[in-house]
């Protein structure tokens, strides 16, 4: 373990073997996430031979000995949406910087948040150790030549804010920034294209709307499903953003909001 050296290898892949939780790592240096999501960051960057070429593979605790041995910043921002609002303004202006990490909806994070405690991989605090290394190892530079890295920042997929409370554990001195709207109005721009997650079925069996089986969900019409899943959002976001300790922005304020408010913040 002493020789374990996974500087410049970023961890782009959590997953379950069958026995223990592994990690894929690829090399990928110091490039900057410029698209508007981390996994097309990521697939953008797989795409170059080298990069595609070079793989790695370890165990969770070989990514919780590096975060020790090596460890990287910690991030200043943590952002919670409800979907639709813009959020995804906030990591594209951050990434204009060489000198920030903006990570918009990271999926390791996500299967960390969701997957690893629904399915009982990892405890809560085995989790919020596993999301401090996966970060870390984002979180520093490879190369001397890169422009030093000066903050970190994290969206979280809207599913995610209902673990506010667990990310806050991660990382307590993280400013917590929720991102709301007029509600219908996320609701029609779902039902024009919906996302992913508003199909029945699409996240597990553990997603869905509490008090209904698997069957009434599938048969439920389209509107009444999404509006369900984006109540709970909607009120797991009322539950945990507290506005003393958080930043609470509405979509009618962006973009402006970026520089006089949430910058002053962080500053």
């Amino acid at each position: 373990m002493d020789a374990l050296n996974l500087r410049g290898w970023r961890p782009i892949r959590i997953y379950w073997n069958g026995s223990q939780v592994m990690v894929d790592w690829a090399r990928l240096g110091d490039a900057p996430h410029l698209q508007p999501f981390y996994q097309e960051s990521v697939s953008q960057q797989l795409r170059l031979p080298f990069h595609h070429a070079f793989r790695r593979q370890t165990s969770l605790a070989e990514m919780l000995a590096w975060h020790e041995q090596s460890p990287g910043l910690e991030p200043c921002l943590l952002t919670f949406h409800v979907s639709r609002c813009g959020s995804t303004l906030i990591p594209q202006a951050f990434a204009q910087s060489p000198q920030h990490l903006a990570l918009s909806e990271p999926a390791p994070m996500d299967v960390l948040l969701r997957e690893a405690l629904v399915n009982g991989w990892l405890n809560e605090d085995e989790a919020v150790a596993a999301m401090r290394a996966w970060l870390s190892a984002w979180a520093q530079r490879s190369d001397a030549s890169s422009p030093a890295l000066a903050a970190v920042s994290i969206k979280l997929d809207a599913w995610n804010t209902h673990q506010a409370a667990l990310l806050a554990k991660a990382w307590p001195n993280a400013l917590p920034a929720f991102l709301t709207r007029e509600p219908l109005a996320v609701l029609v721009s779902q039902m024009r294209e919906r996302a992913f997650y508003m199909v029945p079925g699409a996240m597990g069996e553990h997603f869905g709307p509490s008090g209904f089986s698997a069957s009434e969900q599938a048969t439920m019409p389209p509107a009444e499903y999404c509006s369900r899943i984006l109540a709970r959002i909607y009120a797991d976001m009322a539950r945990v953003a507290n506005p003393v300790q958080a930043l609470v922005l509405d979509y009618a304020e962006l973009p402006q909001a970026i520089e006089t408010q949430l910058l002053p913040r962080l500053a």
